[in-house]
């Protein structure tokens, strides 16, 4: 099971995980127009969208290959992961740059010029942490995270009391990115890593989970990010940058979710390899309604909190953000904790290809949904579409985890309360421990 210390540091890691991209985007909404933060929400939308493909192809063979084995058998596993990982931003890198050459760009051609210098260093510093995740030292990544967001703010600062353009901000992902990969690979061990080997049984994982984790990483990002391109699309840089700030503050109130998710992986895939399927269920049903239990506070305080904090953080042109922001919260707390903890239970138990499957065709209902959605009822598209794809995923999810493992999804709403009581019973204990070791205190 997670141990408390590395929730709780997982948690911190995140906070400034998220602490760089809202970051960056409170300062482009503040220092430039909307027109700008358009371009800006634009470009950063491919931009970690290739990101997570990328991620995708490293990601689950590294876990894979990786997890409860001895320490050279890791790095051997790590060393191949990195390989592969610059090989790949390498050539997409090249691939943007010929774009951005071309003046194939259009609004955002200046951005493409720039690709490589921010897209490599950040595609070192993203790989550094898969690999401290994997031996579970959230710590490490913590501390790199605080480092990158430093280095952000400070450069800019910079790139605006300069006054230089919008699109220099990619040598700001650049200069961070550069710094968080040299902390990170430098705790794992540079010439470790050197005198590592490739493994012939490496490289089959990585063949057979890159391909379905490629593509779960670009149908999963793109039912995410479609939004965005189809605002850019059909309606203005305006109404990109409105909904571009509400995602944003959806991807902080769900940081929660993402930190214990990246924690449970690589202990799905321990408890997989070693046949333990009924542990692996009991993971998921005891993590899924704890933080559905926890979505629920948390949308009761963001009502009273966004509206007050969007028009101070953003400046009040972006109120109009504040209802969309209400209504993608609503749905996201019921339905992200099932969709990643799926995602890693059914890649865990060795069968990827119903997870690319999945994300194929719910991808293509978003798709569909939110150009019809958009069309018809503008900004407000952009909630109904993924409504629409997000109730699609559910249901037939809940099939798929009830036939391999199962699991049924209503024991898990049911459970909800249950873990109330476990987080009041951990923490009355902790007060009465406290209050004991008080008590010793004063009558020595």
């Amino acid at each position: 099971m997670l141990s408390l210390k590395k929730v709780i540091w997982a948690l911190l890691s995140n906070v400034v995980d998220l602490m760089i991209g809202v970051g960056l985007l409170i300062l482009v909404t503040r220092f430039y127009s909307t027109e700008d933060a358009g371009r800006w929400i634009l470009f950063t939308t491919i931009f970690f969208l290739i990101t997570r493909i990328r991620e995708g192809v490293i990601q689950t063979a590294l876990n894979k290959s990786g997890s409860g084995v001895d320490e050279q058998c890791r790095y051997d596993a790590m060393k191949l992961s990195f390989t592969v990982n610059t090989v790949l931003e390498f050539v997409i890198s090249i691939i943007f740059l010929s774009i951005g050459l071309l003046g194939l760009g259009e609004s955002i051609n200046d951005f493409l010029l720039f690709y490589p210098l921010g897209a490599i260093p950040w595609a070192a510093y993203r790989w550094q942490v898969y690999a401290h995740l994997l031996q579970h030292q959230v710590e490490v990544i913590f501390r790199g995270n605080v480092l990158v967001f430093i280095c952000l703010v400070i450069s800019t600062l910079l790139v605006y009391r300069m006054e230089l353009p919008v699109h220099y901000l990619v040598l700001v992902l650049s200069v961070s990115g550069s710094v968080g990969a040299i902390y990170g690979i430098g705790v794992i061990g540079i010439k470790k890593l050197w005198k590592s080997n490739y493994r012939e049984e490496h490289i089959k994982v990585i063949k057979r989970y890159g391909g379905h984790g490629a593509l779960r990483g670009f149908t999963g990002n793109i039912t995410n990010r479609i939004n965005v391109f189809l605002t850019a699309g059909l309606l203005t840089m305006t109404d990109t940058a409105i909904y571009g700030v509400a995602q944003k503050y959806i991807h902080l109130v769900l940081m929660p979710n993402s930190a214990i998710q990246s924690l449970l992986f690589p202990k799905f895939c321990e408890a997989a390899n070693q046949g333990e399927h009924k542990l692996v269920k009991h993971m998921f049903e005891n993590t899924v309604s704890s933080l559905m239990g926890m979505f629920v506070i948390v949308v009761v305080g963001a009502f009273f909190i966004a509206p007050i904090a969007v028009p101070i953080v953003n400046g009040p042109e972006y109120q109009r953000s504040i209802p969309l922001i209400m209504a993608i919260l609503c749905m996201s707390a019921i339905t992200a904790p099932f969709g990643n903890a799926f995602g890693s239970a059914i890649n865990a138990i060795g069968k990827p290809e119903v997870n690319t499957w999945l994300l194929i065709v719910v991808s293509l209902v978003n798709v569909i949904a939110t150009y019809v959605m958009i069309s018809l009822f503008g900004l407000w598209g952009t909630i109904l579409g993924p409504l629409v794809a997000e109730l699609v995923s559910l249901i037939w999810t809940s099939v798929i985890m009830n036939r391999e493992l199962n699991i049924n999804y209503i024991r898990c709403f049911l459970m909800i309360p249950t873990s109330y009581q476990k987080v009041w019973n951990k923490a009355s204990k902790a007060y009465v421990r406290s209050r004991q070791g008080n008590s010793s205190n004063t009558k020595n």
